[in-house]
């Protein structure tokens, strides 16, 4: 019941900051994208529009928010009320992951309907689920160690270039296959792997297991010594 009442005030929270109303504006725009490509341009553009929700639309209305509670006390006023952390921290993935999910789902299902690409909707579900996870812990990570929401945006976007950049490069073919392997060190390009993979057939057996691999222990570690460890403090805070 607590976490239900910490889901539901995550949502009203999104209301109120309008982090939900950018995000719906950004899957509509995707979606009005896809429903003008043609056939072979949507199965090209659209696992990136996919990732980009997932990932990077993730990181940053994660922060976004965390920013916005951190300057009006929600956070710490949560803390000092009769909830564990555990249930805070966890109701803030689980708000990110609907978004996410029903994000991606809008968008699988305009491939469908646009273009009759055939999409499997339980394993897209699931691998979705593991990068909100992931890009959401990455999130957390650049906000710790932030001074301010300025400094996290370019942190953010130092990243993205590092890890980010390489995979759409690979993508369209700039980066030959002969380093593919190299980019598994990008959770990034695992969760591309995995959401092509529910696109289109021919993705190796071998690449999907690397790549849910990378995912969860990224995912593991992240929370274990990082969002567990760091939340709390960083909440208090001032």
């Amino acid at each position: 019941m607590k976490l239900f009442l910490l889901i539901k005030g995550e949502f009203v929270r999104l209301v109120k900051y309008r982090v939900l109303f950018f995000s719906l504006v950004v899957t509509a725009i995707w979606l009005i994208i896809i429903a003008l490509l043609s056939v072979n341009e949507a199965r090209l553009l659209s696992p990136l529009l996919i990732l980009t929700d997932l990932c990077m639309m993730s990181i940053l209305l994660l922060a976004a928010m965390t920013y916005y509670e951190k300057q009006e006390g929600t956070l710490i006023t949560t803390l000092i009320s009769p909830v564990k952390t555990s249930y805070l921290v966890l109701s803030k993935y689980i708000s990110q992951i609907i978004i996410g999910l029903l994000s991606a789902t809008l968008i699988s299902l305009c491939n469908t309907i646009f273009h009759g690409i055939s999409i499997n909707y339980p394993l897209m579900l699931v691998y979705s689920l593991l990068i909100i996870i992931c890009s959401c812990s990455i999130s957390y990570i650049l906000i710790f160690y932030s001074k301010d929401f300025t400094s996290m945006i370019v942190n953010f976007a130092f990243i993205m270039l590092i890890l980010f950049i390489p995979t759409i490069l690979h993508m369209v073919n700039v980066i030959p296959d002969s380093f593919k392997y190299l980019l598994f060190l990008s959770p990034f390009h695992s969760a591309e792997v995995l959401i092509n993979s529910t696109m289109t057939t021919g993705v190796p057996i071998g690449e999907i297991l690397i790549s849910v691999g990378v995912l969860t222990l990224l995912s593991a570690l992240m929370i274990i010594f990082g969002v567990a460890k760091k939340f709390k403090s960083y909440a208090m805070r001032g």
